[in-house]
């Protein structure tokens, strides 16, 4: 039978299944290659490299055709270089990037939640920052102000009606100040606004607010803060094919709100320029994961020795004959009396079989007070207190480094002055760039957010410098106290500078004085003497007049009188 014959009576399904069989096995050794007709190593060899070969060439012509999509051209004022690597697989489909790392945001929180070293240190940050969330009031020493940035003096400049304007539009997070309709609104005070950013920043790395423009969208009417967990950067592309659209606000995994450049202000606490990021920053609780799990662990073992510890703190032995039914009787007893919490703190009780009767107990060498690890809680607390910014003391903790006191000494004033400059100082600064660049530039971008009063030290300078260099008409407009409009108000408060400015005075009325009577006098010439002056003309005559034609004093109306009397009595 013909090969084609027999592939026809292989592949008919009709056929019965055994001659089937058979006519494969036929075709099959018809076409059987032989040994002679075999490839040898070499040629197996040969085929593998091109097919290696050919492999590699395939993928590097795909990344050629990949490469102009990463790196697109822009215009002249955009950066060429990738921000963003998307072939790291955290886009999603749809077009945002998911937080990159092991720990997401749900574990971040969480991890936050269980730790109380963290939320205090949270607590007392927001504590902090809540206290400079006013404006400027006499009397107070931390406050918050609106002024232009050209204005390098803070508080020396003269508050307008666009500062005071701009600092209650921050006081109270939008133009609407009427607390009902900021609630119907969903604005908050600033004082909320700075607590739930603190802890956002301090849990996740990042802090955002959504920015609602007026009618005609040409300014910032309010802000309200979101929660920072819940945002997504759109891709290099944008978020489904929407390139305005540069975030997303996902919710259980579901995309619900789109945000474009006016609508968002997303600040990071750690920002970071690893392409495999996505542009999120780096949470401080992410830095110190082992350290929590660590302090978590201590803390659950000192808090199961109280009430699940089986350790004992003995062994008593019995010594005497006794049956198994006085031996369990006993133990029952002596557990009952000495077991702890949750029985906790078993005894083991011996039996000896001695002729001599009795009871001895052995105290172990190890006690439960010396297994608390208390010098390992104390670096714990240092190495999160040192990634919050924070000293131990801030947080009622020993310190861990012996070159500092614990809680009492000398250093503790230079030790939270150094925690402030660490920790709290760069938070505000933070603040008052979101403030400034986020929400002000929009309005006027004239105008800058500082926080005064950080340093009370500084404070104190400033104010013996504005004493020595102020007049007392500056410090009455500084203070916003009325002005009499007297002359004595141009002094100055240095007392140095007041004999000199008595001196100037003294000279400037003379001067004025002069200046009236030459222009009084009218026909006299410049060289002129004032009237009543020494060398004055009108005053040698008036000495010629009271004295005779020989130089003798003649007495004037007021001396004749007296004369007269004299006259009289001799």
């Amino acid at each position: 039978m013909r090969p084609e014959q027999l592939a026809f009576f292989a592949s008919d399904t009709r056929a019965p299944l055994q001659e089937r069989a058979h006519a494969r096995a036929e075709l099959e050794s018809i076409y059987r290659p032989t040994s002679s007709e075999m490839p040898s190593q070499a040629d197996v060899a040969m085929i593998r490299d091109a097919v290696l070969e050919w492999q590699q060439e395939e993928q590097f012509a795909k990344a050629q055709q990949l490469a102009p999509r990463l790196v697109s051209p822009r215009g002249p004022r955009e950066p060429k270089s990738v921000i963003v690597d998307e072939m790291s697989g955290n886009v999603i489909a749809g077009g945002y990037w998911e937080r990159s790392g092991l720990y997401g945001t749900d574990h971040l929180r969480l991890l936050v939640e269980q730790m109380p070293i963290i939320n205090g240190a949270i607590v007392r940050r927001q504590n902090q920052t809540g206290r400079f969330a006013r404006s400027y009031e006499r009397g107070r020493d931390l406050y918050f102000e609106v002024r232009r940035s050209d204005n390098q003096d803070p508080g020396q400049g003269k508050r307008g009606r666009e500062e005071m304007a701009l600092e209650q539009f921050v006081l109270h997070s939008g133009w609407e100040r009427h607390p009902v309709a900021m609630a119907r609104l969903g604005r908050e005070p600033i004082t909320a606004v700075l607590r739930k950013g603190v802890r956002d920043l301090l849990t996740y790395g990042c802090w955002a607010l959504e920015t609602m423009g007026t009618r005609n969208g040409r300014m910032i009417d309010g802000l309200s803060v979101i929660d920072a967990s819940t945002i997504r950067f759109a891709s290099e592309q944008g978020y489904d094919g929407d390139d305005s659209i540069i975030a997303v606000q996902v919710i259980n995994g579901i995309p619900q709100t789109a945000y474009s450049y006016h609508d968002l202000v997303y600040t990071l606490l750690d920002p970071r320029a690893d392409v495999r990021s996505g542009g999120y920053g780096y949470a401080p609780p992410e830095m110190i994961v082992k350290i929590c799990t660590g302090w978590l662990n201590a803390m659950n073992y000192n808090m199961a020795g109280f009430d699940k510890n089986a350790i004992p703190k003995g062994l008593l032995t019995v010594v005497g004959s006794y049956d198994a039914k006085q031996a369990n009787a006993f133990k029952r007893q002596w557990n009952a009396m000495v077991k702890g919490v949750n029985n906790a703190w078993s005894l083991p009780v011996l039996f000896s079989d001695n002729k001599d009767g009795g009871a001895s107990f052995e105290r172990f060498g190890i006690e439960f007070d010396e297994m608390m690890f208390s010098k390992w809680m104390v670096w714990l607390t240092s190495i999160i207190a040192l990634v919050y910014g924070m000293d131990p003391i801030e947080l009622h903790s020993e310190s861990f480094s012996a070159g500092r006191s614990s809680l009492s000494g000398s250093d503790r004033a230079e030790a939270l002055a150094d925690a402030r400059d660490t920790g709290l100082e760069p938070l505000l600064t933070l603040i008052e760039d979101t403030y400034t660049n986020g929400i002000l530039a929009r309005i006027d971008p004239d105008f800058i957010l500082r926080f005064n009063g950080l340093r009370p030290t500084d404070m104190a300078w400033e104010h013996e410098v504005q004493k020595l260099t102020m007049s007392v008409r500056q410090l009455k407009e500084r203070e916003g106290i009325e002005l009499l409009g007297e002359a004595w108000e141009d002094a100055p408060l240095n007392p140095s500078l007041q004999s000199i400015y008595l001196q100037q005075l003294q000279a400037q009325q003379q001067q004025q004085a002069a200046e009236q009577q030459q222009a009084g006098g009218g026909a006299g010439q410049p060289g002129d003497q004032p009237p009543g002056q020494p060398g004055s003309d009108q005053t040698t005559r008036q000495g010629q007049e009271q004295q005779g034609g020989n130089g003798q004093p003649v007495a004037t109306d007021s001396e004749a009188p007296e004369t007269a009397d004299r006259d009289r009595e001799q």
